[in-house]
């Protein structure tokens, strides 16, 4: 075996070792970006816990009693933010749906379970007046699951 010899033998670990890093590299990428979608799907669920919170909350169940004519800004706000919060996570959810990042069972059991707390006359008529290409995508979800 001469010097060319183990050039080769070389050149063929070394490309070896090349393609065993790239599919490392692939394996790595593909757990990050799992752990991404994740945490952005956490993050939603978190998104519309809070607000669901927030909306069952006394404070708002008091504001809600009262006319939109009779609040101040303050309390418009704090009857307002919690719907925002909801409408928020619901559209972040669609979005990740959208882009393929929700398990298909998981987005069908929000879209019978949940999009109907969304049609109550309340966080409807938010949505309703929320301007954005992903507002109106949300609006359009939530009437198509009514449908059904």
């Amino acid at each position: 075996m001469d010097l060319s010899d183990l050039a080769n033998i070389g050149e063929l670990l070394g490309g070896i070792g090349v393609i065993a890093s790239l599919i490392y590299l692939a394996r790595e990428i593909r757990g990050s970006t799992h752990a991404a979608h994740n945490t952005a799907y956490h993050e939603c669920v978190n998104q519309i816990l809070t607000g669901i919170h927030d909306v069952m909350g006394k404070r708002w169940n008091e504001l809600n009693a009262r006319s939109l004519d009779e609040l101040d800004d303050v309390e418009r706000f704090q009857l307002g933010a919690p719907v925002a919060a909801i409408l928020f996570g619901s559209e972040s959810f669609l979005n990740l749906k959208q882009r393929g990042h929700i398990d298909p069972k998981i987005m069908e059991n929000i879209e019978k379970n949940y999009y109907p707390m969304l049609r109550t006359e309340f966080i409807y008529s938010a949505l309703r007046d929320r301007p954005g290409p992903l507002s109106q995508a949300l609006l359009e979800e939530v009437d198509r699951a009514a449908r059904y």
